[in-house]
């Protein structure tokens, strides 16, 4: 795994945390990171585009977070199968 790769890796992460935290829709992949989601494998990303990407999910969690209200904090929200409450997603996207 590359910098982009990890980098990708990561961002997409976050957004799918972000997303399932706040109720807020997951943003498209851009067209590169899409195609590297599609084959991790054999797509490259590029720093450029790695970087860029982090941004832009750095920015939806930043907007995910603040969108939520005390009662979304205190719920349970289940990503892949597994119970959580939302303030644990959300202090884990803070940490992060």
């Amino acid at each position: 795994m590359n910098f982009g790769q990890l980098i990708a890796h990561i961002s997409n992460a976050d957004l799918n945390a972000c997303a399932i935290a706040s109720g807020l829709d997951r943003p498209e992949l851009p067209a590169k990171i899409a195609e590297w989601a599609k084959n991790v494998q054999k797509v490259d990303v590029d720093k450029d585009t790695a970087t860029q990407f982090l941004r832009d999910s750095s920015a939806f969690c930043d907007k995910a977070v603040a969108a939520m209200t005390p009662e979304q904090l205190d719920s349970v929200v289940s990503p892949r199968g597994s119970k959580t409450d939302r303030l644990r997603v959300a202090v884990g996207l803070l940490h992060t």
